[in-house]
């Protein structure tokens, strides 16, 4: 419950869970958006314990399409969204008590990337200079889209564009040992 009150957000379509569990705290919240599912994972935890598999389970596609490129600076208004139902929240507010650094500083870093993958560098980065200062270990995780979004702002996100060129051409170790070739079609689109 902790890693969800902290933004830490699931890959939807790696989670499993019986229908008995969602009867009984509830379907997807619509006033949500873009956040219903990590809402409902929030109210799943409350109740239950979530276990972690590691390894890779699912991917999310990127495309033009995809509701997190289409609609990303949405994210951060479904977030705001979550973080005062958690603060309404008695148990979880608790939790934000108790941890508030992390929390805001993983809040903040989640709105400086949907910030910046919709265009708007210098929201995102103010986004990101809050998470610096609430807690510098949590944004520096994202230290080369801190300093994609500098670049932006001075004229030169070409350069940004390049490394996450590259990067996307790099296949994680986990991914080559489940013999997956084709990730750039995650990119474009296209599906595995």
């Amino acid at each position: 419950l902790k890693d969800l009150v902290s933004f830490h957000i699931i890959c939807q379509p790696a989670v499993f869970f019986r229908k008995k569990l969602l009867e009984e705290i509830g379907y997807l919240d619509e006033n949500y958006h873009l956040l219903l599912d990590h809402q409902l994972w929030l109210r799943i935890a409350r109740v239950t314990e979530i276990r972690h598999f590691p390894g890779i389970h699912a991917f999310a596609r990127h495309h033009s399409g995809a509701k997190n490129v289409s609609s990303a600076a949405g994210f951060v208004g479904d977030a705001n969204k979550v973080l005062e139902w958690m603060q309404s929240q008695p148990d979880i507010e608790e939790i934000i008590h108790h941890n508030r650094r992390e929390v805001m500083a993983m809040f903040h870093r989640f709105n400086g990337r949907y910030l910046l993958d919709s265009g708007q560098s210098r929201a995102a980065l103010i986004s990101y200079w809050y998470s610096l200062t609430s807690l510098p270990t949590t944004a520096l995780k994202e230290w080369h889209r801190i300093l994609f979004a500098i670049l932006s702002i001075i004229g030169l996100k070409s350069i940004g564009n390049v490394y996450y060129s590259l990067k996307r051409k790099v296949l994680p170790d986990a991914v080559r040992a489940k013999g997956i070739k084709n990730i750039h079609k995650l990119y474009s689109g296209e599906g595995i």
